[in-house]
């Protein structure tokens, strides 16, 4: 039998370092970019920063162990292109981790995996409980909780806040902060900035499919059934994340 050998999607990784957090954050110590197994095979890729969090799922990648990593600047902006082979290996040494890319590159992780060091358990955080209902049937038993948008229209939020001018010239925006209101599947999906007044309110898309939750994910959060039962977390297990 061919040994496995721990590798990563190369791309998730770099596109998950911009939600990790950075020195002058509050909570700079999220600064590194966190990957597991998963039961049903592959790896979860998980970065936050506290206030934001991405997970993606590597369908190919596969790791022995949980494993930290903080890739450096040629690694990020290379791993960003696609290409045919998308994978790094993770390279586990005494005196560190390392990230070896397809393109024969190899970065230093440039973080250390304590293993006395706890990644935040998003798993468990609270976080879920709106995919929590989901049922074994794929349904949404309050169907005003899931709705879907083109992503194209969300690039396009930022664009709606006006200019300012410094100096006589014009210049962007700033943060550009939506509440977002979901209605029923027949309704709009209102974005509101209260700092400019500004509303905005985009048509879900239509999706005749069933709503699927992936076993991944089924197995990220630790369901062994089809049912999930909502978990209750204390408010200090959402500290990380508020």
């Amino acid at each position: 039998m061919e040994e496995k050998i721990e590798n990563l999607n190369q791309q998730l990784v770099s596109l998950a370092t911009q939600f990790t957090a950075k020195k002058d954050d509050h909570r700079w110590y999220l600064h590194g970019v966190y990957a597991e197994p998963n039961k049903t095979g592959g790896a979860t890729i998980i970065a936050t920063n506290g206030h934001r969090i991405v997970i993606y799922f590597d369908a190919d990648g596969y790791l022995e162990e949980p494993v930290l990593v903080r890739p450096d600047a040629t690694f990020i902006r290379e791993g960003k292109k696609p290409n045919d082979l998308n994978r790094c290996l993770v390279i586990r040494e005494e005196k560190g981790v390392f990230l070896k890319m397809s393109n024969g590159y190899t970065s230093g992780s440039n973080i250390k995996n304590d293993p006395d060091y706890e990644y935040p358990d998003v798993a468990n955080s609270g976080l879920f409980d709106t995919l929590l209902i989901w049922t074994d049937k794929g349904q949404l038993e309050d169907p005003t909780g899931a709705f879907a948008v083109d992503s194209l229209y969300l690039k396009d939020l930022e664009a709606m806040v006006p200019k300012t001018t410094v100096h006589g010239k014009a210049s962007k925006p700033g943060r550009a902060i939506f509440e977002v209101i979901s209605g029923a599947p027949e309704q709009a999906i209102t974005f509101y900035n209260r700092a400019h007044e500004i509303l905005i309110l985009i048509m879900p898309v239509k999706d005749a499919g069933a709503i699927d939750r992936p076993d991944w994910l089924s197995s990220f959060l630790g369901m062994d059934d089809d049912v999930p039962e909502l978990v209750e977390c204390a408010p200090e297990e959402l500290e990380a994340f508020s």
